[in-house]
């Protein structure tokens, strides 16, 4: 990566368009040491019931597994749920996107990855409400529910150092009940406002793309947030 595009929103709603050269903006790093603090990806695509830009969902998750296999895990280090709508357009995903197969994720899949002195990223992308990510056709993911998943992750694990990302509008909402000592949780937006995809093919995420391409560019390592 020596150059990227990406839009922001300011607190007004406003669009801004921005450009990072890695070049001149950043000293990049090049020890892939910087990386190795996660020890395995836990990534979940959502969807809605009129599947408004299901593909662009799954184009993302997609994207962001890439983009642990680039941070140094290997595909047993990242299990991956998509929306049903698109479980026929991928061949990277675990299973579908349910309630029992998260609980599977939190309770028994990562702990076997994850030891008490490592850490666990989870990855979620969909379109959101406050406190609440669709996962059509079953009842929305709340933030209470997503909680509870890291703290059945944490008793089974021994580890209660969780990083986790979440892409969708109102993404800021789900903050007040994941925050918790030794965990890392970005959001894309605060509670109330829009997320968007990338008007920059791909037209992945934009908070992801910004976010993943600074991490590998060397502007800041995970075990440096």
């Amino acid at each position: 990566f020596s150059n990227f595009q990406y839009w922001s929103v300011n607190s007004g709603g406003n669009m801004n368009y921005n450009q990072f050269d890695t070049n001149s903006d950043i000293s990049v790093k090049i020890s892939a040491a910087q990386y190795e603090c996660i020890d395995a990806w836990i990534i979940i695509g959502g969807d809605k019931s009129n599947h408004h830009a299901w593909d662009l969902v799954l184009l993302t998750i997609e994207w962001v597994y890439d983009q642990a296999l680039a941070l140094g895990n290997t595909d047993d280090e990242i299990l991956m749920l998509a929306p049903l709508e698109s479980f026929d357009d991928t061949t990277r995903e675990y299973g579908i996107t349910t309630p029992s197969n998260m609980d599977y994720a939190f309770s028994t899949w990562a702990p076997s990855k994850v030891g008490p002195n490592g850490v666990l990223a989870v990855y979620a992308h969909d379109h959101g409400g406050t406190d609440a990510m669709s996962i059509h056709p079953w009842p929305s993911l709340t933030a209470s529910q997503l909680d509870q998943y890291l703290d059945d992750f944490e008793a089974a694990s021994g580890c209660d150092r969780i990083i986790v990302v979440y892409e969708a509008c109102s993404s800021g909402s789900f903050l007040d009940d994941l925050s918790k000592s030794d965990r890392i949780i970005m959001t894309s937006t605060e509670p109330g406002y829009s997320a968007w995809w990338s008007p920059i093919p791909p037209h992945i995420s934009m908070f992801g793309e910004g976010l993943f391409n600074s991490i590998l560019a060397g502007n800041f390592s995970m075990d440096e947030t």
